[in-house]
């Protein structure tokens, strides 16, 4: 893959919390329409949730099970 051409990486929420502490779900919720618009802009094939808060974000928050356990799942 060409990083110029191939990837685009973008994050949940578009600023740190204090103390850079994992953010909640209202703080989540409030930047999901943001990063569905970036993502309609760049129509990815594949998207690669990095950590927790991504996967927990871009799955809608309903699942108590942590990164580790949907590896690999589509």
């Amino acid at each position: 893959l060409d990083p110029d051409q191939d990837v685009y990486v973008c994050n949940i929420l578009k600023c740190r919390p204090p103390g850079n502490r994992r953010p909640t779900p209202e703080e989540s919720e409030t930047c999901i329409p943001y990063l569905h618009e970036q993502l309609a802009g760049v129509d990815p094939k594949v998207i690669v949730a990095l950590g927790n808060t991504a996967v927990a974000s871009l799955i809608g928050g309903g699942t108590t099970l942590g990164i580790t356990k949907l590896r690999g799942e589509w």
